[in-house]
């Protein structure tokens, strides 16, 4: 996909509002799922809440 999908399809996300802010935690999990898949950590359609998706130092 073009960037420009992805940038739109990030600001379509249902975002928690609270106290008139949007809260970014949808966006940090799918951006730290992407991260994972292109470091090769997640090889599989099959995701699962542990350790590898709160902290991974990466090398860049």
């Amino acid at each position: 996909m073009a960037l420009e999908t992805y940038l739109r399809k990030f600001r379509e996300l249902n975002t928690m509002h609270l106290q008139g802010h949007n809260k970014p935690h949808k966006v940090c999990m799918l951006l730290a799922v992407m991260d994972l898949i292109e470091c090769g950590v997640i090889g599989e359609n099959r995701i699962e809440f542990n350790e590898a998706l709160t902290f991974v130092r990466s090398g860049r």
